[in-house]
């Protein structure tokens, strides 16, 4: 079904309230991050912020992510760490900030990371600010172009880290692929099982 934007908003909040909730233990090699997969309503329809990171920061250096970063021992849960990293990075005041829900946490292995997403709804006006030492660039990507099976692809994808297999798309010369791409069709999944789209 084919919803306008408020619409999809309290049908994805329904999904995700949903959603089975299942124990997953915490690696305890593994670091505890956090992100946000930020949604907001673009001029037709619902759009998702990525980010584009610096070649400045420690890991993902150069590489098409969503706002987030590790958990501090001062965040008051995983949610929080999206929150606050989401401020430090775009300039997205948490008050505009509509959380709608979670996904199951993802690791990334070559990274050591155990990451939590969180997915919410950036509410208008869009006054980015974004941080020049960790963030290059702030970009939407339309939701209908992530639905699309024909936009994506698996296969080798080559990185100053070495080569990987993972899922990936282009768009508008940007590369996603990795835990984003992972994460991009976690919620592609979970949106068409849920009949979002016929």
């Amino acid at each position: 079904m084919k919803l306008d934007f408020s619409q999809f908003e309290n049908h994805l909040s329904k999904v995700l309230s949903n959603l089975e909730e299942k124990y997953i233990r915490e690696p305890s090699k593994l670091i505890k991050a956090a992100v946000i997969l930020p949604l907001l309503e673009g001029p037709k329809g619902a759009e998702i912020l990525l980010t584009r990171r610096t070649n400045q920061v420690k890991s993902h250096r150069g590489q098409v992510s969503f706002p987030g970063g590790t958990v501090s021992p001062q965040d008051r849960g995983v949610t929080d760490t999206a929150l606050r990293e989401t401020e430090e990075e775009i300039g997205v005041e948490r008050s505009r900030i509509k959380v709608l829900g979670s996904l199951p946490p993802l690791s990334t292995v070559s990274t050591g990371y155990f990451v939590y997403p969180t997915i919410a709804v950036l509410l208008p006006p869009f006054n980015f600010k974004r941080n020049e030492r960790e963030v290059r660039e702030i970009f939407t990507v339309p939701l209908d172009f992530v639905l699309d099976e024909q936009n994506w692809r698996l296969g080798p994808v080559e990185t100053e880290d070495g080569t990987f297999t993972s899922f990936y798309f282009r768009y508008q010369g940007y590369l996603v692929w990795g835990m984003t791409a992972r994460l991009l069709r976690k919620f592609r999944e979970i949106l068409i099982e849920s009949d979002f789209v016929s």
